[in-house]
């Protein structure tokens, strides 16, 4: 195991400005050490309790899109903004992959939240 990976692991990330767990601290410390493939950084999340990136509770990839030029699809049942790419869809095992080519979601993303 990596250095940085036992260092993640004993860190504590306190809520963010743009996350309710820390989530935001967590992910650039990961991609900082971990490489993307995608030009720019593509990530996927579902489940959302609003309809922006700064409401609700925080989008985990929040900070990835508003503060790293990340390209996103936000997936939730209930929600949809097009300005953001919050797409309403309510995923299955059976239709996700569906889902993901409609949408055009890259073969390797480099980032999926849930």
């Amino acid at each position: 195991m990596h250095d940085w990976v036992r260092a993640l692991a004993a860190q504590r990330f306190p809520p963010g400005p743009r996350s309710q767990g820390g989530q935001d601290g967590i992910l650039a410390e990961i991609f900082r050490h971990v490489p993307t493939v995608n030009s720019p950084p593509f990530c996927v999340e579902f489940g959302f309790n609003a309809a922006t990136l700064g409401g609700g509770t925080g989008a985990n990839v929040a900070s990835l899109v508003l503060d790293h030029g990340w390209q996103a699809l936000l997936l939730d049942g209930g929600h949809e903004n097009p300005a953001i790419n919050l797409r309403r869809e309510f995923l299955t095992s059976a239709n996700i992959v569906g889902v993901f080519a409609k949408w055009r979601v890259p073969t390797q993303p480099d980032y999926i939240s849930s």
